[in-house]
Parts: structure tokens; sequence; C-alpha cells
């Protein structure tokens, strides 16, 4: 909860609040992704050693999403299907993966090593005191490769606790980012649906609304019990028929 307060209401709110009042566009897809690599960057490594990407100007996911997209190029193919092949062929002299996407791999190397080390200094120096800070994930994975691989030199354990964190850094770019800019894109296209959320939402003890900030925000308990927030939670991209069906009955 701390964390999700530090962005919704400390970030994510604020920035949705200056677009509406300067009459601004904006690219929602690229917000959420921008705001779901932050969550999970900071329930891996706390809020204090991310490299937070949900700034106003965008710049700093779009250079993030520019070599996520560049390290999957369609020549990946080979090396993931056919390994063997891969290095055959790599060992006659010839690169498989183009220059873009081995610049794009160092890149994201170098992008996701600087928060596992920033996330060793807050531990190191007790810098934890905040809940949101405290690096839940990389903690835990690093103790396990620590004690199954104590064998390996430093530099390997860290490359392997690189790696594994790298995959559940992409869960925020290939599902829960997508997922909410899909939701975001479906309510868009339905008033009634967003005039029965906004109902749910304003009748909250601490409602969300224009200024709400990360104190003033509701507790997890009191949106569990909105039906229509909670069918949007659970069906993102669900049955819109038997939703509004839902919406209607009396």
């Amino acid at each position: 909860m701390d964390i999700t307060k530090k962005l919704l209401g400390g970030t994510f709110l604020p920035m949705i609040q200056g677009y509406a009042d300067s009459s601004s566009s904006v690219d929602m897809l690229t917000m959420t992704y921008a705001l779901c690599l932050d969550w999970v960057d900071s329930f891996i490594f706390g809020y204090s050693s991310i490299n937070k990407l949900l700034r106003p100007d965008g710049n700093d996911v779009n250079i993030f999403l520019k070599y996520y997209e560049e390290r999957y190029s369609k020549e990946a193919f080979w090396l993931q299907e056919l390994p063997a092949l891969s290095k055959l062929i790599t060992k006659l002299g010839f690169s498989i993966i183009p220059k873009e996407g081995k610049e794009a791999t160092r890149w994201l190397e170098d992008w996701l090593q600087q928060m596992c080390d920033r996330a060793d200094a807050a531990i190191e120096k007790g810098d934890l005191l905040d809940a949101a800070n405290v690096p839940i994930v990389y903690q835990q994975v690093k103790q396990a490769v620590n004690r199954d691989c104590s064998d390996d030199s430093e530099t390997t354990r860290k490359r392997k606790i690189a790696s594994e964190l790298f995959d559940h850094m992409s869960s925020a770019r290939e599902v829960l980012g997508l997922v909410l800019g899909y939701a975001i894109f479906y309510l868009s296209g339905k008033p009634e649906v967003q005039s029965k959320l906004r109902e749910e939402l304003l009748g909250l003890n601490s409602p969300i609304a224009a200024g709400t900030c990360e104190s003033q925000l509701p507790t997890p308990s009191s949106l569990d019990g909105l039906p229509h927030a909670w069918w949007i939670r659970e069906h993102p991209t669900g049955n819109t028929g038997q939703y509004l069906s839902m919406v209607r009955a009396p």
C-alpha cells in the first residue's frame, strides 16, 4: 500500500490532473507502461532504488521502451528455439542478432544493474525506515542465489540475480501495462460505465477526486466492496454485454 500511495497519490493522479487542467493530450498506453514498471520495480527493489519512469515528459519511459522493443528482434527466434544451431553459426563468424539488438541488451542490463546496486546501497546504509523502500523481492532472490550458487564468482551470482529479476520486471511491460491500457481504452468508450465507477469512487469515505494526494487514498478493503470496480479489475477484457447488463440492473 505504501508503494501504491506514492505512485498513485504522489505522481499518477497529479499528472492526470495536470493534463486535464491544461487540456493536454497524453499517450495513455505509454503512461500505463511507466506506472506499472515503476510499481513492479518498486516492489522488487524498493521505491527509492528504481529508475522512476513515470514523469510528465515521458522521455525516460520512451527510451526504455525503445531499447526493450529492439532487444526482442525477430532474429531472437534462433537463439531461443535453436540454440545449438545458433552457436554453430556464431562460431563460423556470423552474427545472428543485429547490432541494435546487442546494444539494447547491454543498455537494459546496465539499467537493471543500476537498481540492483541502489538496493544494495540502501540495505547497507539501513535506509529502509520507509516500508516503500524495502527491496522485498531483491532481498529474497539474492539470498536464494547466494545460497544455491555459493561456488560461483560474485560476478556470476550478480548476473543470475539480475537475469531472474529481469523476468519479473518484464511482466510490467508484457502483461500489467497492456491490460491496464486496454481497460482504460475500454472505459473511454463506455460513458455509462464511467458514471457508475465515478459514483462508487465518490461514495467512499476517502473519495478519489481532483486534488487527491497520497495520504487521502482509500484503503484496499474499501475498494474491494465496490461491485463495478471489482468487475473491471477481475474482467478487464471480459464479456462487455454481461457487464453492461449488470450496470443497467436496478
